[in-house]
């Protein structure tokens, strides 16, 4: 997605240099910030600190900070969007197929079991064993 491209773009080294060339490839003779815009992240009502500052105060600031210390900052100010980011893409769990012999075994399992087909915590550690699987997906 999107989201996650920009995501991963912030915490790559050359994000910085990346976006001041690109807006400076877009428009030769137009001052421009190397700060994305605060629509291309996110809105601020996702983060009430963010987007506080003046445009034209970070770019006065950022035109005499390197660009490490000008990355520091940036994750400074947005950490709070970037954390909400990652913890959303953490909480997104593929779900995945059992695999054949494991899904095999839980059949026979299940089938001589039909009648109370819950297993006891000895069952559990044994099939876990024979399934590869963890004693949550049994």
């Amino acid at each position: 997605s999107s989201i996650e491209t920009q995501f991963r773009s912030l915490c790559k080294p050359s994000a910085v240099s990346a976006i001041s060339s690109s807006s400076a490839a877009s428009s030769p003779g137009a001052v421009t910030s190397p700060l994305p815009s605060h629509e291309a992240l996110g809105s601020s009502d996702e983060d009430p600190s963010y987007g506080d500052d003046d445009p034209s105060e970070i770019h006065d600031s950022s035109s005499r900070v390197p660009e490490n210390e000008l990355k520091e900052m940036l994750r400074k100010k947005h950490s709070g969007y970037l954390s909400s980011l990652k913890k959303e893409f953490l909480k997104t769990t593929k779900k995945g197929k059992i695999p054949r012999d494991a899904r095999s075994t839980l059949l026979v399992w299940w089938n001589s079991h039909y009648q109370w087909p819950y297993p006891t915590e000895e069952e559990k550690i044994k099939l876990v064993e024979l399934t590869r699987l963890d004693q949550k997906q049994i």
